[in-house]
């Protein structure tokens, strides 16, 4: 495991510096905010990656910005492969114990893993049969909502991808 350094900024410890030894040298493998962090093996090489929440937007836990970071170079580098995984795989799980019934709160939650996800159809169709919207315009406000929430979400994907590259 390796050592873990908090600093702080605005008296908080929300910014976190990892510093391994790596070839008998110390380095910093990760310099940033992070929040919920953890080593697991991800992707089941044998070596740990590095999970964490790179910001810390209120509501529903699919709004935040889940990352896996996997060493590249002798730094973590956000893998958008891992992340994907691990947030397909986390939505099944919620899909299969999350009702929705009348209770608005469970419907956005499923609705926002298809926004973070990008499917767009399949969240379409999911709000049309789960819930009863009592007016049209608040149906179609928030159908606006889920499709900028995708576009949100579709950036975010890219800039994980492009970082992935550029290592």
């Amino acid at each position: 495991m390796p050592e873990i350094h908090l600093t702080e900024q605005d008296s908080s410890t929300d910014k976190l510096t990892i510093i391994e030894k790596r070839k008998g040298v110390y380095r910093v493998m990760f310099h940033g905010m992070i929040y919920n962090y953890r080593y697991e093996d991800f992707d089941n090489d044998g070596s740990l990656e590095f999970y964490g929440i790179i910001d810390n937007l209120t509501g529903a836990p699919s709004f935040k910005k889940k990352t896996i970071f996997k060493i590249t170079d002798d730094v973590y580098i956000p893998s958008y492969k891992l992340t994907r995984q691990y947030v397909e795989k986390e939505f099944e799980k919620v899909k299969q114990e999350t009702s929705v019934g009348q209770n608005f709160g469970n419907f956005r939650y499923l609705t926002s893993y298809y926004a973070v996800l990008g499917l767009k159809e399949e969240g379409i169709d999911f709000i049309k049969k789960n819930w009863n919207f009592t007016k049209l315009e608040e149906q179609e406000q928030y159908m606006k909502g889920f499709e900028q929430s995708i576009k949100g979400w579709e950036k975010w994907w890219e800039s994980l991808k492009l970082k992935e590259v550029s290592s």
